[in-house]
């Protein structure tokens, strides 16, 4: 898993490093006065992902190391921010646009470059003045890691040796007769975990060893989600893509790495499947155990990740929230995150306190949107208007369950995005007609099941990346529409109805 799977600070020095590069590239040769401001920030921030990646995996941290890192991260993040939202201004144009719009928008340039030019001299500034982070061995000391397990599990001796077989085989005698819970965190390798697991002995008594690792971040995704939680399979994957937890490696694409991502959290028990009622023993879902729960909790307050809004919630206004799980539906709670500063804001997550978030239009850098009310829609759903979406010009993930929605007419150039899942909204008016035809990355599309039909645009085949449609009504489509069906190519997944007749 390690190398599909990247850490909360290795993950943004990634996707900002490739995003250098294409700065570096002729597309952007008109940047001169800032090029080799870029190529020194670019040479050094790959030096600095280097020991980001020793770091994450070891076990223990000094506290001057682990402020440089904070400090490489967060700075990471502002650039990145920053590279974003200028190649988007410098992406945007029509040669058919009057001579006004044209200066407008190269005036529009200017600043932008002028603001991507003071972020790399100040950021110049931070390198050159950074802490040389000094990288230790990361090799384990088992006899101490056993001699700790042994500590927790009530051993009575007072000396103990460092020979591990021995260590392996008091731990045994002494658990032999007990229910237990261990969770081993920070786990380096295969080969020391083939080690300790012989300490473990397999009882009836229901106990459990479970075991974590750096290099499993995407972990932390399901603590968006919150307490007793039935996360489906297929959204997490699909999330964890849109955030760029996942990576293409060894031949295997993005669903299928998400995939043994997966597994591999079930197999070390940081998840609990959930399984399917029928007797083909498919998992669709999981669960976070408690413990387990808290750990990743833990662990992503540590670095800033995430910013849970629940009973416990307070506003720090030191740190900057980038990925939010509102938990808690109360007013008070929306009001502190309306005096957040949202415009940083990567991820924002409801369940269900939906009926309590901010407005939309704050969320500029949004990446993921996901909003669940817990249930169906139905008669009193609120009603939720996703015009602002169009907005998004980084939009990646977008679900929304429980809501009556009025969906914008176009979804713009949201060249991002690639899964929209509807499924259990309704809409606000039946039979609205929506153009999702410029959305060219777009891989998963699932229409509301409920209070009409969606027709979509002529020109369904310019949707070239498209591998799953649901809730396709061929009643209110166009002929030409369902012809575009055929063109298709990487179309996997295919559920289509007539209005007229109920479901087919």
């Amino acid at each position: 898993m390690a190398g599909i799977a990247v850490s909360a600070a290795t993950g943004v020095m990634i996707s900002l490093l490739s995003k250098l590069s294409l700065l570096l590239s002729d597309q952007y040769r008109q940047l001169k006065g800032v090029r080799r401001d870029i190529e020194f920030l670019n040479c050094e921030l790959t030096d600095m992902n280097a020991a980001l990646e020793k770091l994450a995996g070891m076990d223990k941290l000094d506290v001057q190391t682990k402020a440089w890192r904070d400090k490489v991260r967060e700075m990471a993040y502002d650039i990145e921010d920053c590279i974003d939202i200028f190649m988007h201004q410098h992406g945007q144009g029509d040669d058919k646009d009057s001579l006004v719009n044209k200066t407008a928008r190269k005036i529009t340039k200017l600043r932008a470059r002028y603001q991507i030019a003071n972020k790399i001299q100040s950021s110049k500034l931070v390198l050159r003045s950074r802490v040389r982070a000094e990288i230790v061995s990361t090799s384990p000391d088992m006899p101490k890691i056993l001699k700790d397990i042994l500590s927790r599990v009530g051993y009575g001796g007072t000396e103990m040796e460092d020979d591990v077989q021995k260590l392996i085989e008091i731990i045994r005698a002494s658990l032999k007769n007990k229910r237990y819970l261990v969770i081993i965190d920070d786990l380096w390798s295969t080969k020391d975990w083939r080690t300790i697991e012989c300490a473990f002995v397999e009882n009836n008594y229901g106990s459990r060893v479970t075991t974590t690792t750096r290099n499993q971040d995407v972990a932390t995704a399901c603590c968006f989600s919150g307490q007793d939680y039935e996360i489906r399979k297929f959204d997490l994957l699909r999330k964890w893509i849109a955030e760029g937890f996942v990576r293409v490696k060894h031949g295997l694409d993005l669903e299928e790495a998400a995939d043994n991502c997966f597994n591999e959290l079930i197999n070390r028990s940081m998840i609990q499947p959930c399984f399917s009622d029928d007797d083909s023993g498919e998992v669709w879902a999981c669960q976070v155990h408690d413990l387990m729960l808290d750990l990743i909790i833990s662990k992503c307050k540590e670095e800033n990740f995430i910013t849970i809004i629940d009973r416990k919630f307070t506003m720090n206004r030191a740190s900057k929230a980038r990925w939010i799980s509102h938990q808690f539906s109360h007013r008070d709670m929306a009001l502190s995150v309306e005096r957040m500063d949202r415009s940083q804001v990567r991820s924002y997550n409801t369940f269900p306190a939906a009926d309590c978030m901010p407005p939309l239009s704050m969320f500029i850098l949004l990446r993921v949107l996901d909003m669940d009310q817990g249930s169906y829609a139905g008669p009193q759903s609120l009603c939720l208007d996703l015009s602002a979406i169009n907005h998004f010009f980084l939009l990646s993930y977008l679900r929304v369950r429980g809501f009556h929605l009025e969906l914008p007419k176009e979804f713009g150039k949201l060249e991002h995005l690639m899964t929209i899942n509807l499924s259990w909204a309704g809409l606000y008016l039946s039979n609205q007609s929506s153009d999702f035809t410029s959305l060219s990355s777009l891989r998963y599309l699932s229409l509301p099941i409920l209070g009409g039909s969606i027709a979509l645009r002529n020109g369904l085949s310019m949707l070239c990346n498209l591998h799953t449609l649901f809730r396709f009504d061929i009643g209110i489509n166009s002929i030409e529409c369902i012809r575009d069906l055929g063109e298709l190519t990487n179309l996997r997944e295919l559920s289509v109805f007539y209005s007229r007749l109920g479901d087919a």
